[in-house]
């Protein structure tokens, strides 16, 4: 029986912005910041608060990707996120959808984009404790460095609810403060990428691999372990329980384009091109392999 088109996540590709982005942070905290000069600590500083917004923005990018329906603010409607889910190569107007949804969520307060990243990830935010004052300060302080060299006017003040006498003092970025804003949004990074694998963990390269094989392929000739181990290794040869002359000319050509994305070798020792129909290509499930290999290029090259 096929089995349902499957969600085209992958955890490791969900997470990647964050962990680059923790990692880009340890490396600025081990950097010796007390001999940088003044402009340097103030570029690093707004290079830290972008890292920290940015590694959101594209998890959220590749989490509303693969689910287009939590696409709020009435971008998709419910009809239309149906429609494109079951669209083949819709992703590029999804992606566009997206960027469009993100370029305007980006300009909320960083309390609002907080609470609005924690609910389209579907996360635990109670688990997800830290400083919001501090972050909101942080943010505020970056934009008065870009734009009124670090003279507080009257908008940080209303964001961040601080003394209004502080009217038109120039702040500082020094080495200590540069610690506590790494320290703040390593901390915040951290745990949203524990919940992200406590609540996507699932979606592996074992699962993603054996889903879209049971969607593309519905014969008793192609059950995925015959084929394939749980870490993605060809067994076939050494688990050979048929000839695979026995598929029909669609399911050898379905077959020869997941192959080639596995060894070349393997593709010309089991198929010939006379064998193949070209018609195959023409099918929802090729379309399908073709977004899927498109995406994940190299996830059989990897076990």
């Amino acid at each position: 029986m096929r089995g349902k088109k499957p969600t085209l996540l992958l955890i490791e590709d969900l997470i990647e912005p964050i962990e680059n982005s923790i990692n880009e942070l340890e490396l600025i905290s081990n950097d010796t910041l007390e001999s940088k000069p003044d402009y340097i600590l103030k570029g690093i500083f707004v290079y830290i608060i972008s890292l920290f917004e940015s590694s959101f923005t594209e998890c959220l990018k590749r989490y509303l990707v693969a689910f287009p329906d939590k696409i709020s603010d009435g971008k998709v409607s419910g009809k239309e996120s149906k429609y494109l889910l079951e669209t083949t190569f819709a992703s590029d107007v999804i992606e566009f959808i997206i960027d469009d949804f993100l370029y305007e969520y980006t300009y909320k307060n960083v309390s609002e984009i907080m609470k609005l990243t924690f609910s389209l990830l579907d996360v635990n935010s109670n688990e997800l404790v830290f400083d919001n004052d501090k972050l909101v300060e942080k943010k505020a302080r970056r934009n008065i460095l870009v734009h009124n060299d670090l003279i507080v006017d009257k908008k940080y003040i209303w964001n961040t609810k601080c003394d209004p006498q502080l009217i038109r003092k120039r702040l500082i970025i020094d080495k200590k403060y540069l610690t506590e804003t790494i320290d703040l949004t390593k901390g915040i990074l951290i745990n949203t990428r524990k919940e992200l694998i406590n609540k996507y963990g699932e979606y592996n390269r074992s699962r993603l691999l054996r889903n879209v094989w049971n969607y593309v392929f519905d014969s008793r000739l192609l059950i995925y372990e015959d084929y394939w181990t749980e870490n993605g290794l060809f067994i076939f040869e050494n688990n050979q329980k048929f000839d695979i002359k026995w598929l029909s000319s669609g399911e050898k050509t379905l077959l020869a384009y997941w192959i080639q994305h596995f060894s070349a070798d393997l593709l010309d020792r089991y198929f010939d091109f006379k064998e193949l129909d070209m018609s195959a290509y023409h099918s929802k499930y090729m379309y399908f392999l073709v977004e899927f290999f498109n995406k994940y290029p190299f996830i059989l090259q990897h076990g």
